[in-house]
């Protein structure tokens, strides 16, 4: 039960974290062009 709670939740962060990353680099690519 709490396994089925977790695994949730880390899939979730780790979906922020590479949503967070793409937007660094869509930040940094911006100022590149810039």
């Amino acid at each position: 039960m709490i396994g089925g709670a977790i695994e949730p939740a880390r899939l979730g962060t780790k979906a922020a974290i590479e949503a967070a990353a793409s937007v660094e680099d869509a930040e940094a690519a911006a100022n590149a062009v810039v």
